[in-house]
């Protein structure tokens, strides 16, 4: 039986027939009913009725007309009333809600969309679905039941060997070995998830190859997992998506994936945000039992988003449209993974101190509210790439700052990144995600000629420079301020070296000079 049938039997058995003293109104009956509203000589049949119910047969989405009798037959008779209730209905079946016309028709004493809504009735929508839920638990197996006894008083006795088989595969009666399958997938999902990326919860490590391997391990489940997710979540049998026919099944995929990587990637902090509370508080670990319930909510927030996030692209902008920043968003949480996976091993010492953890907790809910606060006074859900720059630079700063032992390159290092940021965010800098990828790239391939052979790296760099000069530079491009910055860089560099100038007033100068360019930029503006 398919949800649609559900409700409307569950409405239809709400309903009183005030022509035959008020009795439960039957299926014929409501055929009749409808055919009456809809001026039809014959209505419909009880056995048409009962295939809506089943599932058997399906209203046709574009009779609109036929589904608002449907809707107002049923609230005259008392089993449907309210709009919510009416709609809860129409999109159980994929079919689009009230408009402003078949409101009036089916609620002429309801308020239209957008007035002050009426008090809520005292029998709510809510609670009557659960009812229903609830209803549908207890007795469809009793019905099932009856139905078997029925069956059974027309073949041989003893009667329970068949009462006991039907008992014992009830559960599984009205699953097809796709199903079966796909309930196979989904555990087998789950418990990879719950291998791979809850590793990097057991704390405290007892060695650094025990963090190394949790690490690794949680690395590659937050690049698998969702995508699993996201081949799980089929769109190709889903009637929405088959009536748009102008939208390419591949975008929806696309947006699909999109949605799962992003799911994934904030399910699983808030998981870690708990268990890191949780830590710095004493709490023992929790049982294996509540662990695996728990390594659940990632997938079930990873599902969600991957359903969600191609229906609210196509509603926001009616069409689906893979543009540039939707590929560097999805690159963006993909990589997510990898990165917290590096900067956990590299600094777990510290974060679950509850000092420096409760400082960098703190630091990651005030970005949150920040880009959050920005997005809606900006009105743009595109978080600029200056930010994200910012995001993944400070990190990276830390870093570099306990390993080094060179004040200066640390200087260096920041200054550089920072006039990177500033010029990003003046609209300076030319990055597309294809000059982004061919840089990267290239860089790969410049560090194996250099290890190869020292001459042969600078003639492949001279080659590199000459061919951006002339076809790269609408893909990848900044102004002379930020090379200034890394002249005055490597210049400082060169003194130390030769031993002109001291490590500390090399990095005072380089600060300074750096904080110069800046201002002469923006005085440029």
């Amino acid at each position: 039986m398919s949800r649609f049938g559900e409700l409307l039997r569950f409405y239809r058995d709400g309903c009183a027939d005030k022509a035959f003293n008020k009795r439960r109104l039957s299926q014929a009956r409501l055929g009749e009913l409808l055919g009456q509203h809809l001026g039809l000589t014959n209505g419909y049949t009880a056995a048409a009725v009962s295939d809506w119910e089943r599932g058997k047969s399906k209203i046709n989405a574009d009779d609109r007309l036929m589904l608002a009798n449907l809707i107002k037959v049923l609230r005259e008779g008392g089993g449907l009333q309210t709009v919510m209730e009416a709609n809860t209905l129409l999109l159980s079946g994929n079919y689009r809600p009230l408009d402003e016309a078949e409101h009036r028709l089916v609620f002429p004493d309801a308020p239209a969309a957008g007035a002050d809504p009426p008090p809520p009735p005292a029998s709510g929508g809510e609670w009557r679905l659960m009812v229903m839920f609830l209803g549908e638990l207890v007795f469809r197996p009793a019905e099932a039941l009856r139905q078997l006894m029925t069956g059974a008083n027309n073949e041989p006795p003893p009667e329970w060997p068949r009462l006991f088989l039907h008992a014992l595969g009830w559960p599984f009666r009205r699953w097809s070995s796709e199903q079966a399958l796909a309930a196979a997938l989904w555990i087998g999902t789950w418990l990879f998830a719950w291998w791979t990326t809850f590793s990097l919860l057991q704390w405290p490590f007892t060695s650094q190859e025990q963090a190394y391997v949790a690490a690794l391990f949680y690395v590659g489940g937050t690049l698998i997992v969702p995508l699993l997710v996201g081949g799980l979540r089929r769109t190709q049998p889903e009637e929405f998506w088959q009536r748009q026919k102008s939208v390419a099944g591949w975008r929806v995929r696309f947006f699909t994936y999109q949605g799962a990587y992003v799911g994934f990637q904030v399910g699983y902090m808030a998981v870690f945000l708990a268990a890191l509370l949780g830590h710095y508080f004493g709490l023992r670990q929790a049982p294996l039992v509540v662990e695996g319930l728990v390594a659940t909510l990632p997938l079930l927030i990873s599902y969600a988003a991957a359903r969600e996030v191609p229906f609210n692209m196509w509603r926001a902008f009616g069409a689906l449209r893979v543009a540039e920043g939707d590929i560097v968003f999805l690159l963006v949480f993909a990589l997510c993974g990898p990165f917290w996976g590096g900067f956990f091993f590299r600094f777990y010492p510290v974060i679950l101190t509850p000092w420096a953890g409760g400082l960098l907790l703190l630091t990651a809910i005030g970005i949150l509210a920040a880009l959050t606060t920005w997005q809606r006074r900006k009105g743009r859900a595109v978080i600029p790439a200056h930010i994200w720059a910012a995001m993944f630079s400070i990190p990276a700063i830390l870093q570099l700052a306990l390993v080094s032992q060179s004040v200066f390159v640390v200087v260096m290092f920041t200054g550089v990144m920072a006039t990177l940021i500033l010029l990003m965010a003046w609209g300076r800098v030319t990055l597309t995600l294809t000059g982004l990828l061919v840089f990267l790239l290239i860089s790969g391939l410049l560090l194996l000629c250099f290890n190869v052979d020292v001459w042969m790296g600078r003639g492949a760099a001279v080659i590199v420079g000459l061919g951006w000069w002339r076809w790269g530079k609408r893909f990848l491009w900044a102004p002379l301020s930020f090379w200034l910055v890394i002249l005055l860089g490597v210049l400082g560099a060169v003194l130390i070296r030769q031993g002109w100038i001291a490590e500390t007033w090399a990095a005072l100068g380089v600060g300074l000079l750096t904080l110069g360019v800046w201002w002469w930029e923006k005085s440029k503006r």
